[in-house]
C-alpha cells in the first residue's frame, strides 16, 4: 500500500513511520528537547507532528539518519512551519515529507553556500531509498533547491513548488540558481505534478546513469535548459520517460526549447516523449513532432517509441488538465499558502516575475504566526474532537496507531481529512 492516499511514483512503496511512535514539535529553536532536530534523531518508527507553527531558523542544515519516519507539516497550527537558513538531508531510508516550506536564504552565518540546498537526498556511505517529498515548497537556495545525490533509488517528488533558487548570490562558481538535480546513479526517480518558476537551469536536470520519469509539471521562465540530460562524468546510459509537462517560456529564458541533451549524453540512452506542450512551440503528437521540442547538441539515436522505465504506479493527466491543478494544488497548501507561493503562481499565470538574487528582492521572508494547537489529550497525535466524531476514545492513546480495515492507521485516516487531495 502507498505511504499515504494520493501518493504516487516510485518512492511510495514504503510506511514512512506507520503505526510509530508520536512525537510533537513544540518549539521553533533548531535544537534541544521539542525541536524539530531531536524528532528526527529519534530512533524507530514514528510520525511527526507540530504543536506550533513559524519559522525554524537554522545555522546548519539538518541531518536526517534515522529511517521509518513520517513529517506531518500540515499539523502545524497557524500560518504552518517554514525552514530557513539549512538545508534537510536525507540520509536514510523509508521517509515522508510533507507540507512544509523550505525558504533557505543568503545568510551569511550558514552552510557552506557551495551545497547550500534546500532538502538533499543520498548518502555515501549507505543506501537511500524509499522517500516521498509531496507539497513541499523549496526556495531561496544557493546551490539546488532539491538535490539527490550519491547512489539513491525509488524516490518521490510530487505536487511541490520549486522557484527562485539565487542566481547571483554567494555561490563560489558565480551565477548559479537552480532547481531539481536528479545525479549520478540515481535510479527509479518519480518527478510529477511539480510547478518549477524562476531557476536558471535543472527544472529538473538528469545526470548520467540514473533512470527517472518527469511527468506533469509545469516550468516557467529558465534561463538555458528547462528540462535536461547530461553525463559530464562518463557515469552511464540514462532512461528518461518525459510525458505531460507544461513549459512557459519567460522574461528571462533565452533556450526556448522544454528539453535539451548535451553532447556528453551516452550512446545507448534512451528517451520518450509524449504530450508535453511548449508555449509558442507547436509539437502535436498525432503528427509524429514530439521532438520539436527538443534541442541536442550532437545527434541523439535513443528516442524511444514507448516508456522506459517499469510502471511506477503513477497516472498520468494530459498536460492541459494537470496545468491548471498544479498552479492550484502545487507546494505547501496546508494550513494555507502563503505569500511567497501566492506571489510565484500569480507571476506563472500573468507570465510576470523574474528569477532573483537575493531574497530580500521580493521582500524576503514572510512572518508565520502560530495559533492554539487542537487539544489532544492521550497524545496520538490526533484532536480529541475528530476522535468523538468518528468513534475514537480520546484518552486512548492506542487509537492513534489502530489499524482501520483499509489498512491505514487512525492517525493517517485524520492526517488525510486535513488534505482535500488525499
Amino acid at each position: 500500500m502507498p505511504a499515504f492516499s494520493g501518493a504516487e511514483g516510485f518512492g511510495t512503496d514504503t510506511p514512512g513511520g506507520r503505526g510509530g511512535q508520536v512525537i510533537a514539535v513544540t518549539t521553533l529553536g533548531p535544537d534541544g528537547p521539542g525541536s524539530l532536530a531531536a524528532a528526527l534523531r529519534a530512533k524507530g518508527p514514528r510520525i511527526v507532528v507540530f504543536r506550533v507553527g513559524g519559522t525554524i531558523r537554522l545555522a546548519r542544515d539538518l541531518n536526517l539518519d534515522e529511517p521509518f519516519v513520517t513529517i506531518a507539516g500540515q499539523t502545524a497550527p497557524g500560518d504552518g512551519i517554514c525552514i530557513r537558513g539549512g538545508a534537510l538531508r536525507i540520509r536514510t531510508h523509508d521517509v515522508v515529507v510533507r507540507h512544509l516550506r523550505f525558504r533557505v536564504g543568503d545568510d551569511l552565518a550558514g552552510p557552506d553556500p557551495d551545497n547550500r540546498d534546500g532538502i538533499g537526498i543520498g548518502n555515501p556511505r549507505e543506501p537511500v531509498h524509499h522517500i516521498v517529498i509531496d507539497h513541499c515548497s523549496i526556495s531561496w537556495a544557493i546551490d539546488e533547491n532539491v538535490s539527490l545525490w550519491h547512489p539513491c533509488h525509488d524516490i518521490t517528488v510530487q505536487w511541490c513548488l520549486i522557484a527562485e533558487s539565487l542566481e547571483h548570490s554567494l555561490h563560489p562558481k558565480g551565477a548559479h540558481g537552480m532547481g531539481l538535480l536528479v545525479g549520478d546513479h540515481a535510479q527509479r526517480v518519480s518527478v510529477h505534478h511539480n510547478l518549477f518558476a524562476h531557476n536558471q537551469d535543472r527544472n529538473p536536470l538528469l545526470k548520467g546513469d540514473t533512470s527517472a520519469e518527469v511527468v506533469d509539471n509545469v516550468v516557467y521562465n529558465w534561463r538555458w535548459f528547462a528540462t535536461g540530460l547530461t553525463d559530464l562524468e562518463g557515469s552511464g546510459v540514462q532512461r528518461a520517460d518525459i510525458v505531460g509537462n507544461t513549459y512557459l517560456p519567460g522574461p528571462q529564458t533565452r533556450n526556448r526549447f522544454g528539453v535539451g541533451l548535451e553532447k556528453t549524453v551516452r550512446t545507448g540512452s534512451v528517451v520518450f516523449l509524449r504530450d508535453n506542450t511548449v508555449e509558442g512551440i507547436s509539437a502535436d503528437g498525432a503528427r509524429g513532432e514530439e521532438w520539436k521540442i527538443v534541442v541536442s547538441r550532437a545527434p541523439f539515436d535513443g528516442r524511444s517509441p514507448m516508456p522506459t522505465m517499469p510502471a511506477s504506479g503513477l497516472a498520468s493527466e494530459p498536460a492541459v488538465d494537470a496545468f491548471p491543478r498544479v498552479l492550484a494544488q502545487a507546494g505547501a497548501v496546508l494550513p494555507r499558502r502563503d505569500a511567497v507561493d501566492t506571489r510565484i503562481v500569480a507571476a506563472v499565470r500573468g507570465r510576470t516575475g523574474r528569477m532573483i538574487d537575493s531574497p530580500r528582492d521580493v521582500g524576503g521572508w514572510p512572518l508565520y504566526h502560530s495559533a492554539p494547537p487542537p487539544l489532544d489529550a492521550d497524545g496520538d497525535g490526533i484532536p480529541d474532537d475528530w476522535e468523538r466524531a468518528n468513534g475514537l476514545d480520546p484518552r486512548d492513546a492506542r487509537d492513534g496507531s489502530t489499524t482501520a480495515p483499509d489498512g491505514f492507521t487512525w492517525l493517517e485516516h485524520y492526517l488525510a481529512s486535513l488534505d482535500p487531495s488525499d
